[in-house]
């Protein structure tokens, strides 16, 4: 808690247009309020999107639109977005030998979710140990 003052390497900042949406989902479990506060606040708590617990256990989803002055809280857990690696052809090892391809039957694939804004997408950082997304 308090220790750090930005998101772990190669995570971003979460858009104040996606903050509440990011907050559910890495907080489904959570009794989380439906709506955003927003406000500007140098020198106090992180800046970007993030999570604020009140000392009577309510919980909150703030958006400090400030630039500067980030501070990590420890009544606060930070939200960043997991940069995505490029992906390209899988690269085989060659082998010694051929090999013979096995016989199967066609299975018709599961289908999948193509959701940018998948849980896999947001990282929720441990309390009180960011302040900001790099």
């Amino acid at each position: 808690r308090g220790e750090a003052s930005e998101c772990v390497r190669d995570s971003e900042p979460v858009s104040q247009e996606e903050c509440l949406n990011a907050a559910n989902l890495v907080g489904e479990q959570l009794n989380l309020p439906n709506w955003l506060n927003v406000f500007e606040w140098e020198n106090f708590v992180p800046c970007g999107c993030f999570l604020w617990y009140n000392e009577n256990s309510v919980m909150l989803v703030d958006y400090n639109t400030a630039t500067k002055g980030c501070l990590a809280d420890p009544r606060t857990q930070l939200i960043c977005r997991a940069q995505i690696p490029p992906t390209g052809p899988a690269t085989k090892a060659p082998t010694s030998a051929p090999t013979k391809a096995p016989v199967m039957a066609p299975v018709a694939a599961p289908p999948t979710n193509t959701s940018p804004t998948s849980v896999g997408n947001y990282a929720l950082l441990p309390r009180g140990e960011a302040s900001e997304c790099v």
